[in-house]
């Protein structure tokens, strides 16, 4: 499997809540050997899939609005991955200890 499928269906899970704990993804990814800076493309890239989908979501869950509920919960955790890994790379290379856009 690929990065960008493995990261999928970790953040993709139907338990996933805000604030979904990061510690278990991070311990995860370094079993991997997988190095920070590729975890942090991988989830720009899941972070834009995700959003193009939350509108497709939208507009066809009519009625449904479980689906589109869980669909933006992981757009969020998403984001929360994103902003944990650019805060840790930025602080590694001494450049402030706020996350910014992507």
């Amino acid at each position: 499997m690929s990065l960008e499928s493995d990261l999928r269906l970790w953040v993709c899970q139907y338990r996933q809540v805000p604030n979904y704990p990061i510690t278990a993804f991070d311990l995860w990814f370094k079993r991997l050997g997988v190095r920070e800076t590729d975890i942090l493309e991988g989830l720009n890239k899941l972070q834009d899939q995700l959003d193009r989908e939350a509108q497709v979501v939208e507009a066809l869950a009519e009625g449904c609005s479980q689906a589109v509920v869980q669909h933006q919960y992981w757009c969020y955790y998403c984001a929360q991955l994103r902003a944990h890994y650019r805060l840790r790379h930025r602080v590694k290379e001494g450049g402030g200890t706020s996350p910014g856009p992507h």
